[in-house]
């Protein structure tokens, strides 16, 4: 009797870690989506705010270029917080 509950608890063990393994490739998948996500959204906002410069919307320009480097900035920092460093 001793034998099955021994070989379930190794089962059950191996079970838990690799779904523990999973969870954790699913996270980085997401992070590293969300990465390249914010990328393209920040070179996207900096190319529109280079474009109203170029065009003379000078204000424009520093709302939108402002804006996104405050919000790289933000999410950096509200990034590391979360993760306790």
């Amino acid at each position: 009797m001793a034998e099955k509950e021994q070989a379930m608890a190794e089962k059950e063990q191996t079970a838990l870690q690799r779904n523990h393994q999973i969870a954790i490739q699913e996270t980085v998948k997401d992070n590293r989506r969300g990465q390249r996500f914010g990328f393209w959204t920040a070179l996207a906002a900096l190319v529109a705010a280079c474009v109203l410069g170029y065009q003379g919307h000078e204000v424009a320009a520093t709302t939108v270029g402002g804006a996104t480097v405050v919000g790289l900035v933000t999410a950096f920092v509200a990034g590391r917080r979360g993760r306790g460093v």
